[in-house]
């Protein structure tokens, strides 16, 4: 099965620090255990990720 993400946002490490935030959208197959993500809200920031990519999703209610 495959579940696609497109994850746009904001990214800015300007003068006032490090700031970014994203809003993923995520398209699963329809009929799937993973069909309720279609329909949720959702935004992302960095983890702590130590030599690596980590990034921490919530739903919004």
């Amino acid at each position: 099965m495959t579940i696609h993400v497109r994850n746009v946002g904001i990214l800015n490490n300007g003068t006032e620090g490090f700031y970014f935030k994203t809003a993923p959208k995520f398209e699963a197959p329809k009929g799937s255990a993973y069909e309720w993500l279609n329909n949720h809200l959702f935004i992302c920031v960095p983890g702590n990720g130590d030599g690596y990519i980590s990034l921490k999703m919530y739903v919004v209610k």
